[in-house]
């Protein structure tokens, strides 16, 4: 093992229990537990103790050598990282070459690369794949994105700190500046999101989450400045940048201040939604700073309480092995699926969670640790050369091979047929595009994104959807749970209102979503799903809703709804409610005798087009549908929209 450099950090046993809490959160968010919505803020905390981590490091070497070595640096985040990135990519490859859906293996090309260069985040920005929908077919890279933001982090952040230390930048200056730009990210995020809208872009942004890397690094330059990195189990190794005089020790405020942050980041997990809207005004700031607090306890240089807690063998054991959980536990959950198991729930959970860790475990021992230790003279450098040199020339093989494999269509499941004409030949072809006004929750929302650009189905689409939203309002009944509605679901009604105001369609059509086929609480009254006292809900509904379509638009029209095949995980209740195909059938007779009482009104049998024998088809005219049995895929929205713009044109005259 090298010996260790002047600078180095000392090792802090009760930052791996951090890690370990970090990584059980995603892992348990990831599973669907459904009393931890808020596991998904354990990214936010790695990226928190990445920023003080790094941040540390960098101050301390600047301290002790007057400058930073920048390709050492790399270099060592590069044996740190890339070995089990390249194990997990070369699983993943196998997957989609023996086992992926033809849907995934379509876009699987894009996210390998994207995620060998670190640029998975941005990927799915301009791909427009969701964080939060449930696909039945996700991209096994999807955990990517946090990586990538990780190693952007890496490759720029060194080059600041430097310039800004060359400039005298120091100390409080230094750590006021950090403290700014994480509240300008926190502002940016504040002002792109928008209630309703799917706001998977400032979730993976690294201008958006760069707040909880800067309140990292906030607080290594406060526990540098005061030597606190000196101390009991240092070994001296660290300069620290301390005042002058500083003896390293003091900080007694560290271990409460643990305990706070600790007590913050179990509240958290706990009530946190990902569709809260208090978490993207704010309330990511406050988890990095709840984060923060935790961290600088767990990496006092004095034993307390907390840091006992924390040090317990289970918790350091999984943070040890954090990297390579987290790198494998998305893959092996995509993997590991009710489908192919016959599992649901905790057994499902638990599956997947030995496979996780046995994997982790194997990678930590094989590949992580042992390139981690390689010395250029030691006696482990030529076995571990080798590793290095067949791991790197596998993985570039295999990515090769599936680049061209996954360039061509799939035959899997038959080859894809080209989307229908939209019109016949004929004067119909030149006819002057029609305006379509789409509302609806979340199945209209991915249709209307997903329109596709094409001419010749003469029609022009604006909209208002909104996802997570029923169109009756009140709150859904889950499985004997009332759930409450996201923040922006009171405000819809009249911000499509304004939008279909300001669009003055030809046409207005209603997508009735899978929202109504639950139990309700509307306006403090219960109301069962299947009973004639809902039916008049509904139809009250229809008829307010469709008179108001019709007071701007000359002609209103409304889809039935389609078969769902959405996933059941066992943990998510909604999946048993929202495939029934005798709720499906109930609703949609209520919506056809409305439609038969009002002859202003049109419906468009979407559910006999794309699933006529009534029983749920993944695929439509040769294409995947869905993407998860209930959102549209790109090419089945395509298709769709064929069939869609026809009806309209049809209707309208």
């Amino acid at each position: 093992m090298p010996s260790t450099s002047r600078w180095a950090l000392p090792h802090r046993p009760a930052l791996d229990g951090v890690r370990a809490l970090a990584v059980i959160g995603v892992l348990l968010y990831h599973g669907g537990v459904s009393w931890l919505p808020g596991g998904f803020l354990g990214v936010d905390v790695f990226f928190v103790l990445s920023g003080f981590l790094i941040t540390s490091l960098l101050l301390a070497e600047h301290e002790a050598t007057g400058r930073v070595g920048f390709a050492r640096f790399w270099f060592h985040r590069a044996r740190r990282l890339l070995p089990a990135l390249f194990a997990v990519l070369v699983f993943v490859c196998l997957y989609a070459v023996l086992l992926a859906p033809a849907v995934v293996r379509a876009r699987l090309r894009g996210d390998l690369v994207a995620s060998l260069f670190y640029a998975a985040n941005w990927r799915f920005v301009i791909e427009r794949i969701s964080y939060f929908e449930q696909y039945a077919s996700p991209t096994p890279l999807l955990h990517m994105w946090s990586l990538a933001i990780e190693e952007q982090f890496y490759v720029i952040w060194p080059l600041l700190l430097v310039v800004l230390l060359r400039f005298g930048w120091r100390g409080r200056r230094l750590a006021v500046l950090f403290g700014a730009l994480a509240v300008a990210s926190a502002g940016l995020m504040a002002a792109l999101y928008r209630p309703g809208i799917d706001p998977s872009r400032i979730y993976y942004g690294t201008d958006t989450r760069l707040q909880a890397l800067l309140v990292g690094a906030v607080g290594a330059v406060v526990f540098t400045r005061r030597g606190w990195w000196r101390g009991p189990g240092s070994g001296g190794t660290v300069s620290g940048g301390a005042h002058s005089g500083s003896t390293g020790t003091g900080g007694t405020w560290l271990g409460p201040l643990g305990w706070l942050g600790l007590a913050g980041i179990g509240l958290v997990y706990a009530v946190a939604h990902d569709s809260s809207t208090w978490m993207y005004r704010g309330g990511f700031l406050l988890t990095a700073l709840a984060s923060l607090a935790l961290v600088l306890g767990a990496a006092s240089p004095s034993t307390s309480p907390l840091t006992r807690v924390l040090t317990t063998r289970p918790l350091v054991t999984v943070g040890l092995a954090s990297y390579g959980i987290y790198l494998w536990h998305w893959p092996v959950y995509v993997v590991l699926t009710p489908a192919q198991t016959g599992a649901t729930g905790w057994p499902l959970l638990a599956m997947r969670l030995a496979v996780t860790g046995l994997l982790a475990t194997l990678s930590y021992r094989v590949i992580e640790t042992p390139i981690r230790r390689w010395s250029p003279t030691g006696p482990r450098a030529p076995w571990t050369g080798e590793v290095i040199a067949r791991l790197g020339a596998v993985t570039a093989v295999v990515l090769t091979g599936i680049v061209l494999a996954t360039g061509a269509p799939s035959t899997a499941a038959g080859p894809i047929a080209s989307p229908p004409p939209a019109q016949p030949s004929g004067a119909t072809a030149d006819a002057t595009p029609i305006k379509v006004y789409l509302l609806g929750d979340s199945v209209a929302f991915y249709l209307h994104s997903k329109y596709p650009p094409d001419p010749s189905l003469h029609v022009t689409v604006a909209g208002n959807t909104l996802l997570g939203c029923n169109f009756l309002g009140g709150n859904l009944v889950i499985d004997g749970e009332v759930v409450p509605q996201p923040d922006s679901c009171p405000t819809w009604s009249a911000a499509w209102h304004a939008g279909l105001e300001q669009a003055k369609p030809d046409v207005a059509v209603m997508m009735v979503g899978n929202g109504e086929l639950f139990d309700h609480v509307l306006d403090g009254t219960d109301l069962t799903f299947g009973t004639p006292e809902y039916a008049a809900v509904i139809t009250q509904w229809l008829t307010a809703t469709t008179a108001d379509l019709g007071k701007v638009a000359p002609t209103v029209a409304i889809t039935n709804l389609p078969c769902y095949g959405k996933p059941e995980s066992g943990f998510d209740k909604t999946a048993p409610i929202i495939n029934d195909v005798g709720r499906q059938e109930w609703l949609n007779k209520v919506i056809t005798d409305f439609v038969a009482a009002h002859p202003d009104v049109h419906l468009l049998n979407l559910r006999s087009e794309v699933c006529p024998t009534g029983a749920y088809a993944a695929t439509y005219q040769g294409a995947p549908l869905y993407e998860d049995g209930v959102h549209w895929t790109a090419d089945g929205a395509a298709r769709v929209w064929v069939w869609l713009a026809a009806q309209t044109r049809a209707i309208r005259g």
